[in-house]
């Protein structure tokens, strides 16, 4: 198990956690994943579907993979 403080570091947005909780971090941790399978995973629908995208791409992925992520999970 992990505790202490952790540094979480997604491409160009490192965000120190500190906590010495396990099972809020693990939580933490659970999320992080979840979030980038998520966006990774629309990346590679607009690539596989040949999406049509105005604007940035990675705009309009952060914005439907949180979508996705919503309806997931509020049902």
């Amino acid at each position: 198990m992990l505790s202490g403080t952790v540094l979480c570091a997604m491409i160009g947005n490192p965000v120190e956690i500190s906590t010495n909780d396990t099972d809020e971090l693990d939580i933490i941790i659970d999320d992080v994943l979840v979030d980038t399978l998520y966006h990774e995973l629309v990346h590679a629908l607009v690539d596989v579907l040949k999406l049509s995208i105005t604007g940035k791409e990675k705009d309009a992925v952060d914005n439907l993979s949180t979508l996705m992520l919503i309806k997931i999970w509020r049902g």
